[in-house]
């Protein structure tokens, strides 16, 4: 396995709330059956405070785990894994 990915696989393992909110991320939406969610949506399926949600989804952002569709939103932001977070999950 690439050290590369090691890294990242590591830096998602080391919190819970990385971890579930890609999974999130991974699942299709049940109601749009689209895999872009809001953080508000991702929280109800977590049962994570949007706080540590929004916190998460930064650092994932950060590392090119996740990506925002539309960043110059205020609300309403659309988060989707990246082809590395979907090659993260599949390791974790």
């Amino acid at each position: 396995m690439d050290q590369d990915i090691i890294k990242y696989i590591s830096f998602v393992k080391m919190s819970k709330h990385r971890t579930k909110v890609l999974y999130s991320l991974e699942e299709e939406n049940r109601v749009n059956e689209s895999k872009l969610k809001r953080p508000s949506e991702i929280s109800h399926e977590t049962q994570m405070p949007l706080s540590d949600v929004s916190r998460a989804l930064r650092g994932l952002k950060e590392n090119s785990l996740v990506k925002c569709l539309n960043e110059d939103e205020k609300q309403g932001r659309l988060y989707e894994l990246t082809k590395l977070g979907k090659k993260v999950l599949k390791n974790i």
